[in-house]
């Protein structure tokens, strides 16, 4: 059995609207196979014809010099971040991974998968490989475990978890009901009913959540104006944010302001 060889491992997260790489540019010498693991955000891989959209939770499989090529599908899909490991000498097991399990892999969170991804991530990282044949076993454990994990999530969770993630990665800047139903492929009632029955929340009392205590957060510590505020939450204006923070609090983002002040001048 000829051992692997991890040749790049790391985690990133992409800020550019024109993240792209083209694989057939790449050089293939020695033979670079790739696990590319969504964190936040979503990505793109165009194989054969067919394009393999990777969500949180989802690996896309490629090798350089291979007429693929793979990105982020709008600015929506932003901040991108993943997690990947880049090996060599797996040509003929990962051939065989992409021909039983496709281009995309689920690779939950806390799944077998995930968990030796990110052991290959910290010794890779941290020159912590005992010798060789530790650096192959956990390249060849990684590639079977992504033979057997599950295709994917049921589609009720897979909407509500995709939902989930958008929301997470996007509540500090405006989108509405509609871009998220566009985004996760289902109608806007679909995603609100699949959405409560996981969560326990409508997709819009969660996000509007997230805005209210990230906006409580910078009135009692950032010196920015309400209006500047109401913007890095979200909202596209400051009478808006105002009705929702009120609706909320039950006060005024000028009211707690003013409040967070008396406490630190006292």
């Amino acid at each position: 059995m000829p051992l692997l060889s991890i040749l790049y491992s790391a985690s990133e997260i992409r800020h550019e609207r024109g993240y792209f790489f083209e694989n057939l540019k790449r050089a293939n010498e020695p033979s670079i196979c790739v696990v590319q693991r969504t964190v936040r955000g979503c990505c793109y891989l165009d194989a054969e014809g067919e394009r393999h959209m990777a969500h949180p939770g989802e690996a896309i499989l490629f090798r350089y010099g291979e007429s693929t090529c793979y990105g982020v599908p709008d600015s929506r899909s932003l901040p991108y971040e993943n997690e990947w490991v880049c090996m060599s000498g797996a040509d003929e097991i990962f051939l065989g991974l992409i021909e039983q399990r496709g281009r995309k892999v689920s690779m939950p969170e806390g799944s077998l998968a995930t968990r030796l991804l990110r052991e290959i991530i910290d010794c890779y990282q941290n020159r912590a490989f005992v010798d060789r044949f530790h650096e192959s076993s956990l390249a060849y454990q990684l590639l079977m475990a992504c033979c057997r994990v599950p295709d994917s999530l049921p589609r009720s969770e897979d909407v509500a978890l995709r939902s989930r993630e958008y929301i997470l990665s996007n509540y500090q800047s405006p989108f509405t009901q509609e871009d998220l139903a566009e985004f996760v492929g289902v109608c806007r009632e679909h995603l609100s009913r699949r959405f409560r029955e996981t969560y326990g929340v409508s997709p819009g009392r969660f996000c509007a959540g997230l805005r209210m205590a990230r906006a409580k957060n910078l009135l009692h510590l950032s010196p920015a104006p309400i209006a500047e505020i109401a913007l890095l939450c979200g909202y596209a204006d400051a009478n808006s944010f105002s009705r929702a923070f009120r609706q909320y609090y039950g006060m005024s983002p000028r009211q707690m302001k003013d409040a967070a002040m008396r406490d630190v001048t006292e």
